[in-house]
């Protein structure tokens, strides 16, 4: 009598996770939904989409509802979503709607400082901001 192996779908779902099988090219969950966000929206040049009836927060929602960004920072005119090594934002549309950009951390950050360096650092690697820590009689 031949014997036949079952495997769980939750073991093989997690061999193929671990193997990096089974899913397409917008399966990295720390990174922005690059891919998503250029099936999803109207490209207008290189990194930059808009859509031109929501508003920047609805696009944000919806955007952050595909993918859950690590941090979030918005007010009426503008969102930004901060995911591993990119920043998305979205901004007012200049006749309506919104414009999605998306691009590297740092470049990004640069470019919106004005909103975002309040909260995030300048620097993706450097989490703790400026500080050099240290006391009296340290770094001599």
């Amino acid at each position: 009598m031949k014997r036949t192996r079952t495997i769980p779908a939750a073991a093989l779902a997690g061999a193929l996770l671990l193997t990096g099988c089974g899913g397409g090219e917008d399966d990295d969950s720390d990174d922005a939904p690059r891919p998503w966000i250029a099936d999803t929206y109207q490209r207008v040049r290189t990194d930059v989409w808009q859509d031109p009836a929501d508003s920047p927060m609805t696009v944000g929602d919806e955007i952050s509802t595909y993918r859950g960004a690590e941090d979030r920072i918005d007010d009426e005119e503008r969102v930004f979503l901060q995911y591993d090594d990119e920043i998305v934002a979205v901004l007012a549309g200049s006749d309506g709607g919104s414009e999605i950009e998306v691009g590297d951390y740092d470049s990004m950050h640069r470019r919106y400082g004005t909103y975002v360096s309040h909260r995030w650092p300048s620097s993706q690697g450097r989490s703790g901001g400026d500080f050099r820590g240290g006391g009296p009689g340290s770094g001599k």
